[in-house]
């Protein structure tokens, strides 16, 4: 065996191994992109619902208002980090149509959210895969080539 292909089989070995450590990094990123929580609430009862991230001052101060009695914090059906935010003396009938409605609205707007991260997970996992062993290789044949030239060329004996 020669020592090309030796390093060779090295590399392909190195890829292999890195395509993995790659994947187990990957993985929930893709499967399952975080989604960051969101609050709804009606002003003054007119649709459509305004939205706010749960990091936000707003959010923060809808918060306030739950902790004092003002208004009654929300969990969304089958949406944990979801929270619509209503006024405490709402009517239930009001109540559950805002529900349904800011259900909706955030369905749609996770399934959107978290296509969009899945897809640069895609992209991101695929360019961490791809380019440190095509780099590897590039260089391992730059170094193949450059002690190639090193080497002495047989020589023919000449016909007399």
């Amino acid at each position: 065996m020669s020592w090309r292909q030796g390093f060779f089989r090295v590399w392909i070995l190195l890829s292999v191994l890195w395509v993995l450590l790659v994947a187990v990094f990957a993985y929930d990123g893709i499967v399952s992109p975080w989604f960051p929580g969101k609050g709804f609430y009606y002003k003054h009862g007119v649709s459509p619902p305004v939205s706010v991230d749960r990091y936000s001052t707003e959010f923060s101060d809808l918060e306030r208002l739950k902790e004092s009695g003002d208004v009654l914090g929300i969990k969304i059906h089958d949406l944990p980090e979801i929270t619509l935010f209503v006024p405490a003396n709402i009517s239930p009938t009001e109540r559950d149509r805002q529900i349904d409605q800011v259900h909706g609205i955030a369905t749609t707007m996770k399934s959107t959210v978290v296509h969009q991260k899945r897809v640069e997970a895609i992209k991101q996992a695929l360019a961490a895969v791809l380019i440190p062993p095509i780099v590897l290789f590039v260089i391992g044949l730059g170094i193949a080539w450059a002690i190639s030239g090193f080497r002495q060329k047989p020589t023919t004996p000449v016909d007399r």
